[in-house]
């Protein structure tokens, strides 16, 4: 029986005396065991558990009972054994978690997912229409649907903001085409007024002129727009006269005081398409157009074709002039008169025009501000809104 046991390295049996009766294994000597009865009870001695117990029959004592087992390799069969019980408890516990966690991530990681990448859509596409997946109806679930119920208001006021853009647009558009209209229909009439007008910028560069001036001095519109009325214009290098300087005196005079000058009647020579310079006489009066803050913005330089009558009024001063050249020169001074007269009007007509476009283009400029101010405005909020959502 006690070979079956292999952690009993000795027993000994003992008569009532105390005397050695059996000893286990039978091949250890004597020496090696107690050599009396000790206290009935167990001990470690060493790396050993030791001890003796009675022996009974019935009430009567017949002798005691020695074992000494090797407590190391109990010890080392415990430890083996606690290790693999707590390798498999660990191993269940794993099991058990990995469970769980596939349990829960439908319940929690799936949600929060959805989320995650209906928000990253909607920022990289800017479409509120997209929607997070409601996967349940815990906390999660009402933070998605009150994710897809913000989605739904933001959409909502999207649209909305998207038709107002639109309707402004087409109001801003409508606007700009009357704006168009009326800045057409007034180079039109400044076309085709009758006097001889060129609308010059500060620096003295054409913007444009009328019909009649171009006429008269054999250009071509396309031709001189934006370029510098001098360049346009070069003084006859066989006329000492020089009658740019004039001109470009009397131009800097209205940009210095900001009023009307009239010049005397001048020699300024046009130059014909083949070269040639045309002795040319006029009367010009340079007049300065502002905004409405009174800033000048351009300089109307109205002349008088005068050549025939400085014409005429040379060959009278030399002599012989019958009775009726002195009447046509006098109807010519007349006529002379009477023109200027409607140039004067035209000019005043002009200048009207141009402060009523003026007006209308404030206007417009006006009441498109504040709509379009309150568009940027909405549409910056609500950017920062989904920013911040």
């Amino acid at each position: 029986a006690l070979q079956a046991d292999p952690h009993v390295v000795a027993a000994a049996l003992y008569d009532l005396n105390g005397e050695l009766f059996a000893r286990y294994p039978a091949s250890l000597p004597p020496e090696l065991f107690p050599s009396a009865v000790g206290e009935t009870g167990y001990r470690f001695v060493d790396s050993y558990l030791t001890g003796f117990q009675p022996v009974m029959q019935r009430d009567h004592r017949l002798g005691a009972l020695y074992l000494k087992y090797d407590s190391g390799a109990i010890l080392h069969e415990w430890i083996w054994g606690s290790v693999r019980l707590a390798l498999g408890v660990m191993a269940v516990i794993l099991l058990v978690a990995y469970l769980m966690s596939r349990l829960m991530q439908r319940q929690i990681s799936q949600p929060i997912v959805g989320l995650a990448e209906t928000a990253k859509a909607i920022s990289d596409r800017k479409d509120y229409s997209v929607r997070a997946p409601l996967l349940g109806t815990d906390e999660l679930g009402k933070l998605t649907t009150a994710f897809n119920q913000m989605l739904d208001q933001i959409e909502q006021l999207n649209r909305e903001q998207e038709q107002k853009v639109i309707d402004r647009t087409a109001q801003l558009a409508a606007a700009n085409v009357e704006l168009e209209r009326s800045r057409a229909d007034t180079r039109s009439l400044f076309d085709s007024l009758p006097g001889l007008f060129l609308v010059l910028t500060p620096e003295f560069n054409v913007v444009t002129g009328s019909d009649a001036y171009f006429a008269a001095t054999m250009i071509k519109r396309g031709e001189v727009t934006g370029r510098n009325m001098f360049d346009i214009f070069p003084d006859n290098p066989d006329d000492p006269s020089k009658g740019s300087v004039n001109v470009r005196a009397s131009l800097e005079r209205v940009l210095r005081t900001g009023k009307p000058d009239t010049m005397a009647i001048q020699k300024y020579d046009v130059r014909r398409p083949d070269g040639v310079y045309e002795e040319r006489y006029w009367s010009p009066v340079n007049t300065p157009l502002s905004d409405a803050q009174g800033r000048l913005r351009y300089i109307i330089h109205r002349v008088e074709d005068v050549t025939e009558f400085m014409k005429q009024k040379r060959e009278k001063a030399a002599g012989g002039a019958s009775e009726d050249f002195k009447v046509r020169l006098e109807q010519m001074e007349a006529e002379i008169y009477q023109s200027s007269q409607r140039v004067q009007a035209a000019n005043e007509q002009l200048q009207t025009a141009n402060r009523e476009l003026e007006a209308f283009s404030d206007s417009v400029s006006h009441d498109l501000r504040g709509p379009v101010r309150h568009v940027d405005g909405f549409t910056s909020l609500l950017q920062k809104h989904v920013g911040s959502s």
